[in-house]
């Protein structure tokens, strides 16, 4: 008789642990899928820069070990390219920086892709042109460029 109890306590309990695992399972498959929806986001560390400045780039989202490509350009032609390697966190293994010292003033878009070619973020920023830094009451300020 009380083996036959046994075996009837066996049942429920065993369909409790059942749906306990399956209910976990979902719930770390939706927390997994959620990390890997995280968006991703470049941005520039300011607006609008000297000529001259470096622009220092930071990104949010990257995926861990991949290759991504940043590329920069004026009226839609690339003046420059960065590839960007990340660690096993997602970061940057190196500071992704562009010196506008060549750089004409103006304004910049910049793109940030997979290896693809698919793009993940974009920004824009400004590059003004100065032609000096300080000036006596009587001279004239001469400022050329775009801003973002």
């Amino acid at each position: 008789m009380m083996e036959m109890l046994n075996r009837r306590n066996e049942k429920p309990a065993m369909c409790i642990i059942f749906a306990v695992l399956m209910f976990s399972s979902l719930l770390l498959a939706s927390v997994v899928q959620a990390q890997e929806e995280q968006p991703v986001t470049v941005t520039s560390d300011k607006e609008v820069y000297k000529h001259g400045d470096t622009v220092a780039f930071t990104f949010s989202g990257l995926g861990p070990n991949q290759t991504y490509q940043l590329e920069i350009s004026r009226k839609g032609i690339a003046v420059h390219t960065v590839e960007i390697i990340t660690n096993s966190d997602g970061n940057p293994t190196e500071d992704v920086v562009w010196s506008t010292g060549d750089a004409e003033p103006g304004t910049y878009n910049y793109v940030l892709k997979n290896n693809s070619g698919e793009e993940l973020g974009r920004g824009t920023l400004g590059i003004v042109g100065i032609n000096k830094e300080r000036f006596s009451a009587d001279e004239e300020i001469l400022i050329s460029g775009g801003g973002a």
